[in-house]
C-alpha cells in the first residue's frame, strides 16, 4: 500500500490538493507562525531532507521543460519511521487550522519514479489525488 498525505489547500502547479510538503512551505512562511512550530517543521524537513531520496523525475518524459511537477509522491506503507515525522507535520499543520488527511492505494498511476520509500506517479484518473 501507498500512502499519501494530502491538505485542503490547492497546489497551483497541478491543480491537485496539496501535499503536506507544499502546504509546510506555506505555513513556514506566514509570520503568525510561533518560533517553536518554526523550528520544528524545519528540523523535521532537514531530516527529510537527509533521509528521503529527492525524486529525479515528475514526468513521463525526459524532456526537462515537462517536469512540472505533475506527479503525485506517495509514501510506502513500510516507511515507518517517515510515516511517523509526517504525523508530526500533520499535527502542527492542523494547529495552524491546516486540513490534513492520509489517503492510501495500491494503484498511484504511471510511475515515473520509485524506490525503497517512496513512489512517484502520474495519477490515473481513478486514482486519489
Amino acid at each position: 500500500m501507498l500512502l499519501r498525505f494530502r491538505t485542503g489547500l490547492t497546489d497551483v502547479t497541478t491543480g491537485h490538493p496539496a501535499g503536506i510538503f507544499r502546504a509546510v512551505s506555506q505555513v513556514m512562511d506566514d509570520p503568525a507562525l510561533p518560533d517553536y512550530q518554526h523550528a520544528h517543521l524545519s528540523e523535521l524537513l532537514d531530516w527529510f531532507y537527509d533521509e528521503l531520496p529527492i525524486p529525479c523525475a515528475f514526468n513521463r518524459s525526459t524532456n526537462s521543460r515537462y517536469r512540472n511537477g505533475m506527479a503525485i509522491c506517495w509514501l510506502r506503507e513500510s516507511a515507518t519511521e517517515h510515516v511517523c515525522r509526517m504525523h508530526e507535520i500533520r499535527a502542527i499543520l492542523e494547529q495552524q487550522d491546516v486540513f490534513v488527511e492520509q489517503i492510501w492505494t495500491t494503484r498511484p498511476g504511471y510511475v515515473v519514479y520509485e524506490d525503497a520509500l517512496q513512489v512517484v506517479a502520474l495519477p490515473y484518473a481513478s486514482t486519489p489525488t
